[in-house]
């Protein structure tokens, strides 16, 4: 959270110094924030958080961070604020970190289409091979290992030729 709330104020600053416009520069302070935290997961050779539409906030935090670093700014070059530099970066990196920080301890999370769980082998049963995800742990998905894997086909297959499926007549 740190990592993305000090790359959503330098990628801003960067976006807005050299375009001077707001819009380009919250896409800057945002691209800044999120393909940095999918190079860190893909290096740490997890799933990217960004990805995932079912775990916490992760681009929203980065957006807010933005746009409050680009009001401030607009705001001091209209000289209607007279602030300090620190307080232009400390603003909208605490308020970028808090809410990231917040959705990662209380898995905030915005609105989602709910999506059916992937299916595998569905030659059978179809709850025989179904992936189950663990909603309760950030990870892997939980997959049988082959040898439990061949034990269900073998069971499967031996079902139906005892049901007398697929033998000639």
């Amino acid at each position: 959270a740190l990592a993305m709330a000090g790359s959503v104020v330098i990628g801003t600053h960067i976006g807005l110094q050299d375009t001077n416009d707001p819009l380009i520069a919250v896409l800057s302070g945002l691209c800044t924030a999120v393909f940095g935290g999918i190079g860190r997961d893909l290096l740490c050779q997890e799933p990217p958080r960004a990805l995932h539409a079912e775990r916490s906030m992760y681009a929203t935090p980065a957006v807010v961070g933005a746009v409050s670093y680009t009001l401030l700014q607009l705001l001091i070059q209209k000289r209607t604020l007279h602030v300090p530099d620190w307080v232009l970066i400390l603003v909208p990196f605490a308020l970028t970190l808090m809410l990231r920080a917040a959705a990662w301890t209380y898995r905030l999370a915005l609105p989602h289409w709910a999506r059916k769980k992937p299916k595998a082998f569905s030659f059978l049963r179809e709850d025989q091979f179904e992936i189950r995800i663990k909603s309760d742990k950030i990870g892997a998905p939980e997959v049988p290992t082959p040898k439990e894997l061949m034990r269900k086909v073998s069971r499967g297959a031996k079902k139906l030729i005892d049901d007398g499926v697929g033998l000639p007549a």
